[in-house]
């Protein structure tokens, strides 16, 4: 994850004061949609949570955007396998960068889409845990909706899927435990549903 951080530092290191005419800052609270898999006989339900998180809006000119996001959450994951059957909880943080596009011309209320690469990390709540670091990409819509010039809210659906060289997945070993040598994959994507209160700074005098 350490790479994640420092790619992230050399891109947004590359863009120049002048280049960037508005930054917002956004906290952000909501859900995370998770879901179930039965593979190899094996059974595992990761429960919905909640989760928080914040997003950092570069706004630049010639209409150019670019998005940094972080989130986490904690799930409980019940699993039923052959021998065995019982729960655990598995944490999961989220590092994206990518692009944002606006939808539109609008001035109050304001659409748009983003799409980001970077990485999910899962852990562990107890020691004995491995964590698990793998790479993501993620798509969302949403809406921003301006109270002044400066103060909004957000609105946002994204859809995070990890990736690895066998397919999507969060990796777990026969007992139920995170690990980065699992003998079997469980692919599953994470949606977000979540908002939170927009701090609009901009760079340029009027």
């Amino acid at each position: 994850m350490k790479a994640t951080f420092f790619i992230i530092s050399i891109l947004i290191g590359t863009l120049s004061y002048a280049q960037i005419e508005a930054v917002e800052i956004t906290p952000t609270y909501g859900y995370t949609i998770n879901g179930s898999v039965t593979q190899y006989g094996q059974f595992y339900d990761v429960k919905d949570a909640v989760s928080f998180g914040g997003v950092l809006d570069l706004e630049l000119a010639a209409n150019r955007n670019v998005e940094v996001s972080y989130r986490r959450s904690v799930q409980t994951v019940q699993y039923v396998e052959t021998f065995s059957y019982g729960e655990f909880e598995v944490g999961m943080e989220h590092f994206h960068i990518g692009i944002f596009q606006g939808i539109g011309k609008h001035d109050k209320i304001k659409p748009y889409w983003n799409f980001l690469l970077g990485g999910i990390r899962y852990y562990g709540q107890e020691r004995r845990w491995l964590d698990v670091y793998r790479f993501s990409m993620a798509a969302g819509v949403g809406a921003k909706l301006f109270l002044t010039d400066n103060l909004g809210i957000r609105f946002q659906s994204q859809l995070a899927l990890p990736m690895s060289y066998t397919g999507a997945g969060l990796f777990c070993d026969g007992s139920g435990y995170c690990s980065g040598g699992a003998s079997f994959n469980v692919p599953i994507a994470h949606l977000d549903l979540s908002a939170g209160l927009i701090l609009r700074i901009s760079t340029k005098e009027d």
